[in-house]
């Protein structure tokens, strides 16, 4: 009877001391989110501001293998509104680019799946993976909370053959000044080459099957004339060459080819529909016509494998260019031209503990973010006498 009535006073005791912390209004203090760590500098030139566990392309590439069993595998970094967007073997990762002085990022989407590209329309995001099976193209509507397969039949319709692993979605571009209007370039059986949408990826038609036979890199519209469509890469042969339209796809013609070399990326002039720069193996070219021809305005004697060039959008004379050379130098360059593309010198150089190489780069007011091959994602900020 006594240890009854020992237990039902310590029950009272609590109950009283619950009840006065509610009529108090005292809660149980929540604990401190943990400060973000802070970004920190490679040398004097380069920021680290994180990633580089999710962006070490050696490591993305075997993730890929392993679980795509695809040799197919290209990062890239995006900005839209107030984020940076990582595409990367573990799915969509995003950053404020008002927190460019720590390293943190969020899981943004589609956790677990190696992203190729995507494209958005409002909520609605599409992926393209490096699966060869249902999973090749991925929608979510919700703003990357959930996604469903929508990958068209016709991507996986083997048709009279057998035995091929399909499709490979190498890159996708969205119409700048229509969100629904979409090109990509697909190989698969009954449906290859240069493919486009008008609904955002709910159908395909074919425009052209001239697609690189060892490597498909650049698709995309002219956005000062977007019934101007491109496509890029390597030949079976090992030759460049750039697929243009002048005409929505209508007609096409090889504008571009050089022996045993790469057409990567083009960058097209902010304003003028004419004038172009594209970044190939060693060399950057420069056209005034619309890509009809084009003209060397840069040899590197390093030969750096130039991946993308992109225009100062304030100062249009103004144009960055990287990439990295095809080897294990650590070495990495990012070069500059003040004349419009005209002629170019480095900028920076830095050290890397691998190879010294940017996948992809973007400018954000005075800042370059770069996409490395090992160190993550990282920022050069660009002194106010250059």
């Amino acid at each position: 009877m006594k240890n009854i009535c020992t237990i039902s006073g310590m029950l009272i005791l609590i109950i009283l001391v619950l009840l006065s912390a509610c009529k108090s209004g005292e809660e149980p203090t929540p604990e401190p989110e943990p400060d973000p760590t802070p970004a920190t500098h490679i040398d004097e030139h380069l920021l680290y501001i994180g990633l580089k566990e999710k962006t070490n392309i050696a490591v993305a590439s075997q993730r890929v293998q392993a679980l795509c069993k695809s040799d197919y595998f290209r990062s890239s970094i995006h900005m839209t509104g107030d984020y940076l967007y990582a595409n990367t073997a573990y799915g969509i990762y995003r950053k404020k680019l008002s927190t460019m002085d720590n390293t943190s990022w969020d899981l943004y989407g589609f956790e677990g799946i190696p992203i190729v590209d995507f494209v958005r329309k409002g909520n609605s995001i599409l992926v393209a993976t490096p699966f060869q099976d249902k999973r090749a193209l991925l929608l979510s509507t919700d703003d990357g909370k959930t996604y469903s397969c929508v990958t068209p039949s016709s991507f996986l319709d083997m048709g009279p053959y057998s035995g091929f692993t399909i499709p490979h979605i190498y890159a996708i571009s969205q119409n700048p000044h229509n969100p629904h209007s979409l090109v990509a370039l697909v190989y698969s059986v009954m449906s290859f080459g240069l493919l486009k949408s008008t609904d955002f990826g709910k159908t395909w038609n074919s425009l052209s099957e001239r697609i690189g036979g060892y490597q498909n890199w650049f698709v995309g519209f002219n956005p000062n004339d977007t019934t101007n469509i491109y496509n890029t890469g390597e030949s079976e042969i090992f030759n460049s060459f750039i697929n243009t339209s002048y005409d929505n796809g209508q007609n096409w013609i090889e504008s571009e080819t050089v022996q045993n070399n790469c057409v990567h990326h083009i960058a097209f002039h902010p304003t003028n529909p004419q004038t172009m720069i594209y970044s190939g193996e060693g060399l950057l070219k420069k056209s005034t016509d619309k890509g009809k021809t084009w003209r060397l305005v840069f040899n590197d004697p390093n030969y750096t494998y130039f991946y993308k060039v992109v225009y100062d959008t304030e100062n249009h004379n103004i144009l960055y260019a990287t990439g990295g050379r095809n080897s294990q130098d650590h070495t990495f360059n990012m070069f500059r031209s003040t004349d419009g593309g005209e002629s170019w010198d480095i900028l920076f150089s830095s050290k890397f503990s691998d190879r010294g190489m940017a996948i992809d780069f973007i400018k954000y007011t005075n800042k370059l973010i770069l996409y490395t091959y090992c160190e993550g994602i990282c920022v050069y900020t660009i002194p106010e006498d250059k």
